[in-house]
């Protein structure tokens, strides 16, 4: 009656004992009860979350609050789950009390995504590089073939963010990138260069069921299925700004088409094709600005560490009148790939290390007519970054390792089958018993 009413109340008087071999970590998915136990010298408030199974008959104990030199110290631990009653399921406290179950030192649960230590200190260790609100900065040299050569003395300053929300059923996501903006700075006009983008939209579709295939009857006949994840792209309010020209996109509207994505959509490869309206400052008018490009945007491993961007893009402005050093409808064709790793994270803020080529030509900046090429090294500091959509509990301490490229189907795991059934043994079996093993081996066959 008294351990019943204790229970209740939120304490029990049960020793905490430790673990046999490593600690184990409370489920994120399982409920968590708030209980007091019997105070130790490293928990002396005897304050614990507890989470018990019963295929074990082991209640598993975290303490409340982060050690100190092996002792609870007065910082509460962080990201746990919100809600944890003081008192136990009333069936399971039975079964606890009834059975005696062992109660044994354990970790506290930690948010998908996140690690946390013996400690109970909790640190982020799976990062989405596609939502964030980023700044940075980067050396950044170009060169020029036409007499120009090479211009070291150029820094790149950032900032912008970007969003990205997945559909219920997984199978399209919706990408966000809002007040982007880069800036070139140099020691002349020329090399200055200003991009900044106000709001730009993209989606992505993973169809079940490919709407079109081939197959061809060469020997055995095999089906290709292609896919044609078909979504579209819109941005309003960009701005390129260099050789003393401005160019100002009011609004672009894209079809796209994922010619491969991955399986939590992530990442992709896309090619891109729509109209835009340009306005040109010095031609004071609006034209029409035609792109297609084909895109990339990978990351490379579980846990968002490494990340890969690439892109080829041709651009027209039609009806656009010759000005003094270019002709009529001139044309852009532009190059880049980056490459971003993840160094450290400072409070849970990734720090990454961006690496960026560009190349471009075009005839629409009489000054910089002809091909650019430059590079960008640099830091980028996210101020937010959350853990990616699929991400899981880390339980053991993570073990990283270097960039994988995702697959679109990840295969099944293995399904081990059930060992057979050991054959009944013969020796002092009746006849009659045989004949019915003899019948059930033949019924099975």
């Amino acid at each position: 009656m008294l351990s019943a009413l204790a229970f209740l109340l939120g304490a029990f008087d049960v020793v905490v004992e430790p673990p046999v071999g490593q600690k184990s970590t409370l489920d994120w998915s399982k409920p968590v009860s708030c209980l007091t136990l019997r105070p130790t010298s490293q928990v002396p408030s005897g304050e614990y979350r507890v989470q018990c199974e019963r295929a074990s008959r082991t209640c598993y104990a975290a303490p409340t609050r982060v050690l100190v030199d092996g002792v609870e110290g007065e910082e509460p631990l962080a990201r746990v789950a919100e809600i944890c009653p003081a008192w136990l399921d009333g069936i399971l406290q039975q079964e606890v009390e009834l059975h005696h179950w062992r109660f044994e030192e354990a970790i506290a649960e930690a948010p998908p995504g996140w690690y946390r230590d013996e400690r109970g200190r909790v640190m982020q260790v799976n990062f989405d590089l596609g939502r964030r609100v980023f700044l940075g900065g980067a050396w950044a040299p170009y060169y020029r073939p036409d007499g120009t050569g090479f211009v070291l003395g150029r820094a790149r300053v950032e900032f912008g963010g970007m969003a990205t929300l997945n559909s219920d059923q997984r199978n399209q996501q919706h990408r966000f990138h809002f007040l982007e903006a880069t800036a070139w700075l140099g020691q002349t006009p020329l090399d200055t260069r200003f991009e900044a983008s106000v709001f730009r939209y993209e989606t992505s579709t993973r169809r079940q069921r490919a709407p079109l295939w081939i197959t061809t009857f060469v020997g055995e006949p095999r089906r290709f299925d292609l896919p044609l994840n078909i979504g579209w792209a819109g941005e309003v309010g960009r701005v390129e700004s260099l050789g003393a020209k401005n160019f100002v996109t009011f609004v672009e509207l894209d079809a796209t088409a994922d010619l491969w994505n991955s399986a939590d959509l992530d990442s992709f490869v896309r090619l891109r094709l729509g109209p835009a309206l340009e306005y040109d400052a010095e031609a004071r008018g609006v034209y029409l600005r035609p792109a297609v490009a084909l895109e990339t945007d990978l990351t490379l491993d579980r846990d968002g560490f490494h990340h890969l961007t690439a892109s080829v893009a041709g651009e027209k402005l039609f009806f656009e009148p010759a000005l003094e050093g270019r002709g009529g409808s001139p044309n852009r064709l532009r190059m880049k790939a980056g490459y971003e790793v993840i160094l450290v994270a400072i409070n849970d803020y990734p720090l990454t290390l961006a690496l960026e080529a560009r190349g471009t030509w075009r005839d629409d900046v009489p000054a910089l007519r002809g091909w650019e090429f430059s590079f960008n090294a640099g830091l980028r500091f996210s101020l937010w970054a959350p853990a990616r959509h699929l991400s899981q509990q880390v339980k053991a301490r993570p073990a990283f390792v270097g960039p994988v490229l995702p697959i679109a189907n990840p295969p099944a795991p293995a399904v081990e089958e059930p060992a057979p059934e050991p054959a009944p043994e013969q020796g002092g079996v009746s006849d009659t018993e045989k004949l019915i093993h003899a019948a059930k081996a033949l019924r099975g066959k």
